[in-house]
């Protein structure tokens, strides 16, 4: 009698445990708190002139994010993308260098320094890895005086990693800036499609291994400042619930889900544990970061357009060369461009 007692007290116990940690909900996501890199706060005071560096244009929007130059004077409409923000500097010496120093916008480790300026348009740079729990993004800091740290190093955020320059080409001394990026890796594959399909001609070479800036996805880093500046950081899920769809894309689904979709794998519809597809279908913002992929059931045998939004601007529908808004009637196209990135994006070794 003791024993069965004993037996229907742990029984109970047991089924206690279970209903209070099947209640508990699950573990947050961690956020990214990502501060200013320089002690310019102008975009927090909205003084934007005071913040941004334009470009020769003198236009003020050339210095921010986005579809914000363009490749004809008077511009029509801006088509030449920037991927991040320029930052004007606070303090030069009495020979116009700018001296103000660069700091790392949130903990993390440096993972690629380049420190020969004419391997790069961005000079001098700096990408630094920000783990938050299973999902990594990445910050880049270009155009330095000097780099003040190597690869490998921990870094915590505020602490000072270089000094603001106008290295990489195209920058003179009174354009001196830092260029700042928020960014996303497509593929950890990447030197090896390089070297097998992504040469466009047989002399070009990648200094930059995974880092290379084609494989480097920059998002606006504006609403991740703002949020951090508000107290309520965002989460790496957020991050991505806050990038518009623009277009969609079917692709050959391969014997695995995609690098990228094992490492952000809550965008997969139904989890990576169901049967591989015989294709996906993936919806993409406008600079081509996959926001969501989804299972499809019948094959195609190259990547290709399936939708577009339609609803957008002429302005707000440039997507770096990559997919054709046409008509509705047609429907929009990929152009070789695109074919090119999303077989970057498919690319496994």
């Amino acid at each position: 009698m003791r024993l069965l007692s004993f037996v229907l007290f742990l029984t109970v116990l047991g089924i206690s445990w279970y209903a209070e940690a099947s209640d508990r909900s699950p573990d947050p996501e961690p956020p990214f708190a990502v501060r200013l890199p320089t002690d310019n706060d102008y975009l927090f005071r909205r003084q934007p002139e005071k913040f941004y560096t334009p470009t020769v244009s003198g236009r003020l929007i050339s210095g921010m994010y986005g579809f914000t130059r363009s490749s004809t004077e008077p511009p029509r409409i801006f088509d030449r993308f920037h991927e991040g923000i320029d930052i004007r500097p606070l303090r030069r010496d009495k020979n116009g260098e700018p001296l103000d120093p660069i700091y790392a916008a949130a903990d993390g480790i440096v993972v690629h320094v380049t420190d020969d300026p004419h391997k790069s348009n961005y000079g001098h740079f700096i990408v630094i890895r920000h783990s938050l729990g299973k999902y990594d993004i990445y910050t880049l800091y270009a155009h330095n005086a000097v780099n003040l740290v190597q690869s490998g190093k921990h870094v915590k955020a505020g602490e000072q990693i270089a000094v603001m320059g106008y290295t990489g080409r195209g920058i003179n001394k009174e354009r001196a800036h830092l260029h700042f990026e928020v960014a996303f890796l497509l593929n950890r594959n990447f030197p090896s499609w390089f070297e097998e399909r992504g040469k466009r001609r047989d002399e070009d070479q990648n200094h930059h291994g995974k880092f290379n800036g084609i494989n480097l996805l920059g998002i606006d880093p504006i609403p991740l400042l703002e949020a951090t500046r508000e107290g309520r950081p965002l989460s790496i899920p957020e991050v991505f619930a806050n990038q518009k769809a623009c277009y969609k894309v079917r692709l050959p689904a391969v014997r695995r889900p995609f690098d990228f979709q094992r490492r952000f794998d809550f965008l997969t519809s139904g989890g990576l544990s169901q049967p591989q597809p015989a294709s996906w279908l993936v919806t993409c913002s406008q600079i081509g970061l996959p926001l969501k992929f989804e299972a499809a059931t019948f094959s195609v045998e190259q990547p290709e357009a399936a939708w577009f939004d339609y609803s957008r601007s002429l302005q707000n529908s440039m997507t770096i060369g990559r997919v054709l808004r046409r008509n509705p009637r047609s429907g929009p196209l990929l152009l070789e461009e695109g074919l090119r990135y999303f077989d970057l994006l498919m690319w496994r070794p």
